[in-house]
């Protein structure tokens, strides 16, 4: 059953996954701490996508496989939160079109923006590089970005700088090339200006080439600025969630430092100090040596302490920027309940600011009803510490703030664990839900009036059905009686009279027989809607036969070359699908009198997943500007001297396919035949 899209939440699924990704940063942080749990099962590797050429971002070894920073930093954090890791590698336009696909779950090297922003989601950065212009060491016109215009600028094709160019107005001169090595060979060959890339990038790529004569010049470029993150695709809040945990915890454990030291610190090389000519020291020097390596050993422990004290305040900035960005209000507490932890959204919804909140009892800064009875909920750290787990709060809660205005929240809870598993308190989410409630009301109302109209146009309906099967079957008995009288006079009296007479009432006669036919054919047509559908499974081939032997008069003394193709069978009414045979293959007999080699052809087709039937003629055809007409009653597209007919068979063809949850369409040449398709489900697939 199709899930309501309003009563369904599914806001609060992702604000539990917040909360949950938000306990895991927080264990880390002032004795918040948990270690990752091994469940012991193994899941299936996610697939990563790896662009082939990008160093140090992303390159390919000999043997095949993806490296580079933004590649092992991914496997460091896949290893940390144990999710397995199948990479593919290829040109980035491909990655990213198998991305967008949904062929791969996850890319190392990401730049968001607001277009990459509608098919993706990315982590909290983890670098941050600023473009820069290269130059020859001889090019004295170019000294920094402003001076480019009307001069030959390479860029990558499809990167960053790329765009960056065009939207700076440099399109006009701009040489695009298919990776920044080829690039810097070019320029370094004499050829063109400029090269615009990344100055980290540039920097790589310039020392693996072992090129000596290019250079960056001027400052970096402020606002060509690349945030590197990994991209999830767009809506997937558990994987986001669990590669911006496992970026906090390789960031605090000093896997970070060393993959950034690794590939990135050999563009900023450290100079020479006196700790790199103790190997070489006489050992003689045996008390000297002892000296300088307490030295060392004192300034590699100063160094690790600051590198630690810098950690840990990245560390506390990057959580206060994730609690302070989200859209939902978090408070933190301890075991006692009392208030440790408050982003702004909560002091908005709360009416506390953060300096009065700090250390106050939560039932104090977080006072909550239970919306029908308006008495209070349970508390909800008690709620929390007692299961243990992540857990959604009361429902059709009111939040009194401290003003004593109400506000309507969804609110969750989620313990806070130390390393050892052991509960030291608890975090809340919890967000306005006014505006969400005003149109779950809306759609309320709105969809109380769609069942209104429902039953008040099925009833309609039925009067309807009713009405035409009354008209018709009243009409039937004077025009008995009209073709009776007809019939006697021509019978007995048709000797006296004159040519013109008779002639009159064989008309008469005729038009009262096309009468009968066309009252027959609409009461057929208003017995469609009454009548239950009963499904089996049909043999197409046997119900098509059955139509031609019925038809077998209309065949008969003609030349007509007929093909019967593969047919699959469907679930269907056989009565009512034998007479949409009947009627469609009747009519390609029909429209083909005149030629003097009918060719039928009858056969199926495959589009979406879906068997669509045809019936193709040779036959008058007819200019498709009237099909819209063709379906509907008595309507029709040839004069009824040319061509027998009430008008109203095709109109029971659509009513039989719609009462399938099919549909029934036809393409058309005037005098060059045509073809009717019909499908018995999918009926919003388009042809």
């Amino acid at each position: 059953m199709r899930q309501d899209p309003v009563r369904a939440h599914p806001t609060r699924a992702l604000r539990r996954v917040l909360l949950a990704a938000c306990a895991a940063v927080l264990m880390h942080v002032g004795g918040f701490a948990k270690a990752a749990e091994d469940t012991g099962v193994a899941a299936a590797p996610i697939a990563a996508g790896s662009e082939l050429d990008y160093p140090p971002y992303a390159i390919v070894k000999p043997d095949g496989e993806p490296d580079g920073f933004s590649v092992e930093l991914l496997k460091a954090v896949a290893s940390e939160m144990r999710i397995g890791l199948a990479f593919q590698v290829g040109p980035w336009n491909e990655i990213l079109r198998k991305f967008r696909a949904g062929q791969l779950q996850v890319l190392p090297l990401f730049a968001m923006n607001p277009e990459r922003a509608k098919y993706a989601d990315a982590t909290i950065p983890y670098l941050t590089v600023y473009g820069a212009v290269f130059v020859r060491k001889d090019e004295r016109r170019i000294r920094a970005f402003g001076d480019l215009p009307g001069k030959l600028v390479i860029v990558m094709k499809g990167d960053f700088g790329h765009e960056y160019a065009l939207s700076h107005g440099l399109g006009e001169h701009l040489v695009a090339t298919a990776s920044v090595a080829e690039g810097m060979n070019l320029l370094a060959s004499g050829k063109h200006d400029a090269l615009l890339v990344s100055r980290l990038g540039g920097l790589q790529v310039l020392k693996q080439l072992g090129i000596k004569n290019i250079v960056p010049v001027g400052p970096p470029i402020e606002d060509y600025q690349l945030k590197f993150s990994f991209a999830v695709r767009k809506g997937n809040a558990e994987l986001l969630a669990r590669l911006n945990e496992g970026l906090a915890l390789i960031k605090t454990n000093g896997t970070y430092d060393k993959i950034h030291e690794k590939w990135l610190g050999v563009l900023d090389p450290r100079p020479v100090t006196f700790q790199d000519f103790v190997p070489y020291l006489i050992p003689a020097a045996g008390i000297l040596i002892a000296l300088l390596a307490g030295l060392i050993l004192q300034r590699r422990l100063l160094i690790l302490r600051k590198r630690t004290e810098e950690q840990l305040r990245k560390q506390r900035e990057w959580l206060r920027v994730t609690l302070t960005s989200i859209g939902d209000g978090v408070i933190a507490t301890d075991l006692e309940g009392r208030v440790t932890f408050m982003n702004a959204v909560a002091e908005d919804l709360t009416g506390w600011p953060v300096s009065e909140a700090i250390g106050k009892r939560l039932d104090d800064v977080f006072r909550i009803l239970v919306q029908h009875g308006r008495q209070a909920a349970e508390n909800p750290v008690a709620k929390v510490l007692a299961t243990g787990a992540t857990v959604g709060l009361a429902d059709q809660t009111i939040l009194v703030r401290r003003d004593g205005t109400e506000v309507p929240i969804d609110d969750s809870g989620a313990p806070i664990r130390d390393r050892d598993g052991k509960a030291t308190g608890v975090v809340l989410a919890f967000r306005d839900i006014t505006e969400r409630q005003r149109a779950e009301a809306k759609i309320e109302q709105l969809n109380h009036e769609l069942e209104q109209r429902l039953v008040a146009l099925e009833a309609a309906n039925k009067e309807l059905d009713a009405f035409a099967y009354s008209v018709s079957h009243d009409l039937r008995a004077p025009l008995r009686g009209v073709d009776a009288f007809v019939r006697i006079l021509l019978d007995k009296y048709a000797s006296p009279l004159e040519e013109d007479a008779r002639h009159c009432l064989q008309m008469i006669r005729d038009n009262s027989t096309q009468m009968g036919l066309l009252i027959d054919d609409l009461l057929g047509f208003s017995r469609l809607s009454q009548k239950p559908l009963v499904k089996e499974t049909v043999r197409q081939e046997v119900l098509v036969q059955d139509a031609l032997e019925g038809l077998e008069a209309e065949r008969k003394g003609r030349q007509i070359e007929l093909s019967v193709g593969e047919l699959p069978a469907a679930e269907a009414d056989p009565h009512l699908l034998k007479q949409v045979w009947i009627n469609l293959i009747g009519n390609a007999l029909k429209y083909t009198r005149s030629r003097d080699q009918a060719v039928i052809r009858i056969g199926s087709e495959t589009k979406n997943g879906v068997p669509v039937y045809f019936v193709q003629d040779n036959g008058v055809g007819f200019d498709m500007r009237y099909a819209g007409k063709l379906f509907g009653v008595f309507q029709r597209l040839h004069r009824a001297e040319d061509y027998e007919g009430t008008g109203v068979g095709l109109a029971i063809v659509q009513r039989i396919i719609g009462r399938h949850g099919g549909r029934v369409w036809v393409q058309a040449a005037k005098n060059q035949g045509a073809t009717f398709y019909f499908t018995l489900e999918g009926a919003d697939e388009q042809a």
